[in-house]
C-alpha cells in the first residue's frame, strides 16, 4: 500500500510534482503533512535528491483533515504568509504568480486557486465580485443549493456568477489563521469549515482566476487522464520520468520484443519487458520492473510498478498496482483497478468498473 502522495503518475510520483511546483517558485522550506502511511514518505523523502534546495520536514502527527494538518504543525510555521498545496492533484499552475495575486490584495486574509470547469459540481461552486473577492462558498452542492444561489445573488449588479469555478486546492493564508485554528478547534476542513467560517466572519477572501492544467486524480478515470495528459505533454514543464525520443519517454533497460510496436504518448520505466507481438497504446504508462507476455494489448493502461503479465492479455483502459500477477488469456475492462499484490488467474475477465482489493486471487470467466 502507498498513501496518496507516493501514487505514480507518469512514472514520477504525486509529491515529486507537487515540490517541483514549490521549488519553481522559490519556495524553501517546506512541511508535508500525510495521514496514512506517513513513515513511507518520509522514507522516500529523505532518500530522494530530487528536489534541489527544498528544506523539508515530515513532523509525526495525525491530523483529522486538511485544517487539522496545519493546527497540527502550527509550532513549525514561520513568517507572514502560509501557503497550503493538497498532493493527489497535478498542476502547473504558477505558484509565484498566486502568491503576487495575494499579495496584491493589501487586505487579504484567504485566496484560493480557481480554474473554470465544464462540470464543476463534484468539486463545489464558488461566487466572486467584479475584484475577485469571494462572496459565497459552496462545497460540493445539492442542485437546489445551485438553483437558491442563482436566484439569491443574480439581482445583484456589482457580482458576478461564477457557476463554473472550482477550488483547485491551493491556498494562501495570512499568519493569523492558526489564531483561528486555535480559538475555534471544530475547524477540520478548509472547504467544508474554514473558507465558510472566513465568509461568515467577513473576512477578505479572494480567488485567483487563470487558465491552467489542473487535474484531481481521486478516481480512476480522473487518474488515466492524468497520466494521459503527461505523455501529451499538457501539463509542461512537467513531463513523465524516462528519456524521450519521437513521443515516447524510455526508461533504462528497456526490451522490446520482436514485432512489438509501442505507439507515441507513452512511457515505459526501468528494466521493464516486452514480449513478441505485443502492443502498448497511447495514453499508456508502464512502471518499473514490468514483465509483460506474447501477445498483448495494452491499451491506454496504467501499470504501477513489478507487474506480472501473462500471455494474450488484454487490458483495456485500467490502472494495475504494485506486483500484480495477471495470467495469460486476461481480458480487463475499461475503469478497472487491480489491487497491490493481487493475482487475476488465468483466463478470467474483469467487467467493466470492476476494483480488485490488495492482495485477492480472483478467479473465474467473469467477475
Amino acid at each position: 500500500m502507498r498513501p496518496k502522495p507516493l501514487v505514480p503518475i507518469g512514472n514520477h510520483l504525486m509529491i515529486d510534482y507537487a515540490l517541483w511546483n514549490l521549488e519553481k517558485a522559490g519556495i524553501t522550506d517546506v512541511i508535508v503533512v500525510v495521514r496514512y502511511l506517513g513513515e513511507q514518505l518520509r522514507k522516500y523523502i529523505e532518500a530522494s535528491d530530487l528536489y534541489g534546495e527544498l528544506e523539508i520536514k515530515v513532523p509525526n502527527v495525525d491530523p483529522l483533515d486538511t485544517a487539522d494538518a496545519l493546527r497540527k504543525v502550527a509550532n513549525l510555521v514561520e513568517g507572514e504568509q502560509i501557503l497550503i498545496s493538497m498532493a493527489d492533484i497535478v498542476t502547473n499552475i504558477s505558484i509565484s504568480d498566486f502568491i503576487g495575486f495575494h499579495e496584491s490584495k493589501d487586505d487579504a486574509y484567504a485566496s484560493i486557486t480557481l480554474k473554470d470547469m465544464e462540470q464543476p459540481r463534484r468539486f463545489g461552486v464558488i461566487m466572486v465580485d467584479r475584484e475577485n473577492r469571494i462572496q459565497l462558498f459552496l462545497e460540493k452542492p445539492l442542485s437546489q443549493e445551485l438553483y437558491l444561489t442563482s436566484l439569491t445573488f443574480a439581482p445583484r449588479e456589482t457580482l458576478d456568477l461564477h457557476a463554473n469555478l472550482v477550488n483547485t486546492g491551493i491556498y494562501c493564508f495570512d499568519f493569523k489563521i492558526l489564531e483561528i485554528l486555535d480559538a475555534v478547534p471544530d475547524l477540520m476542513d478548509f472547504g467544508k469549515h474554514v473558507f465558510p467560517y472566513i465568509l461568515q466572519e467577513s473576512l477578505p477572501f479572494y480567488g485567483y482566476i487563470r487558465d491552467y492544467y489542473w487535474m484531481d486524480c481521486g478516481n480512476v478515470q480522473s487518474f488515466l487522464w492524468t497520466n494521459y495528459d503527461l505523455v501529451r505533454r499538457w501539463a509542461w514543464p512537467f513531463l513523465p520520468n524516462g528519456n524521450e525520443q519521437n513521443g515516447r519517454w524510455t526508461g533504462k533497460n528497456v526490451t522490446v520484443g520482436p514485432h512489438s510496436i509501442v505507439e507515441i504518448e507513452t512511457a515505459i520505466g526501468d528494466n521493464t519487458i516486452i514480449g513478441k507481438d505485443t502492443r502498448i497504446t497511447s495514453g499508456s504508462v508502464i512502471g518499473n520492473n514490468c514483465r509483460i507476455g506474447d501477445n498483448c494489448l495494452i491499451n491506454s493502461s496504467v501499470l504501477w510498478e513489478n507487474a506480472v503479465i501473462g500471455d494474450n492479455v488484454h487490458l483495456s483502459e485500467c490502472v494495475i498496482c504494485d506486483g500484480v500477477k495477471i495470467g495469460s488469456n486476461v481480458s480487463i475492462e475499461s475503469l478497472a483497478a487491480v489491487g497491490t499484490e493481487s493475482e487475476i488467474t488465468e483466463g478470467t475477465t474483469l467487467k467493466e468498473g470492476s476494483t480488485i482489493e490488495s492482495a485477492m486471487i480472483v478467479k473465474g470467466k467473469e467477475t
